[in-house]
């Protein structure tokens, strides 16, 4: 009988023939979406979930898998896969932190572009067949040269995205826990700082990339955190899987 994998939640046909090619011998994969019933009944006999993590996915989740082995993300994110019924239910998660981090660093870089460059606004004036100076005091942009950026966690994303700042000239500061971490961004020309708050400290612009909702509200509102920190008009960005915790963050700060 063949080893069963659970593939969740269905992705578009080509990219599932692509995962099917690859199964090895003596494997055999079943791609269905999350929460269905032919998502509880593929689980029953499988061995491998290879998939997105989903809310969820706790104890009913492992208990419909009594012969599950390992849960396989295709995520770096795990914040919503319930990590204490995984270790009840004596089932390793990996994800795949890593893979995606020079496409998560650039995105991050597109991002902050387009916030200075008021990106949206200018598009949708364009659109309605308006044309409005980029100086316009009522929607003002800015440059990012000549700016400092704070960046906190040198992670698989947060390197990556402090070495091509420092690169490009930009004057980057970058904190972590690791310390060996930090030290990587001063070949390039960034400054390792020895806190957040000293991170934040004339900071323009801070991002956090961080790995889960725990983390994010550690560094934010912890004491000596980032809102403690940073200067009044700093714009903050928080790239986490947790976007209900970054909304709650940003209410926070507005206050």
């Amino acid at each position: 009988m063949a080893t069963k994998i659970v593939f969740a939640s269905r992705l578009p046909a080509a990219i599932v023939d692509t995962a099917r090619a690859m199964v090895p011998p003596g494997f055999e994969m079943t791609a269905v979406d999350h929460g269905t019933p032919a998502f509880y009944e593929a689980l029953h006999d499988a061995e491998f979930y290879l998939g997105f993590p989903r809310p969820g996915m706790g104890n009913e989740f492992f208990r419909a898998a009594p012969r599950l082995r390992l849960v396989q993300l295709v995520t770096a994110g795990y914040d919503t896969l319930d990590l204490e019924a995984a270790r009840k239910a004596g089932v390793p998660v990996a994800n795949c932190g890593g893979s995606n981090a020079v496409s998560v660093a650039e995105h991050t870089i597109t991002l902050m572009l387009a916030v200075l460059k008021r990106l949206v606004w200018q598009h949708n004036n364009v659109v309605a067949g308006k044309w409005r100076p980029p100086a316009s005091s009522e929607s003002p942009v800015y440059e990012l040269s000549g700016r400092t950026v704070g960046i906190i966690g040198l992670g698989y994303v947060g390197l990556p995205l402090a070495v091509e700042f420092a690169r490009a000239g930009f004057d980057v500061t970058g904190f972590d826990i690791d310390s060996a971490a930090a030290d990587r961004i001063a070949a390039p020309g960034g400054v390792v700082a020895t806190s957040i708050d000293v991170a934040c400290a004339g900071a323009d612009v801070v991002i956090t990339m961080l790995p889960s909702g725990k983390e994010v509200r550690e560094v934010y509102l912890g004491p000596g955190g980032v809102l403690a920190s940073a200067a009044p008009g700093t714009r903050l960005a928080a790239a986490s899987t947790s976007p209900g915790r970054t909304r709650v963050l940003e209410g926070m700060h507005a206050q």
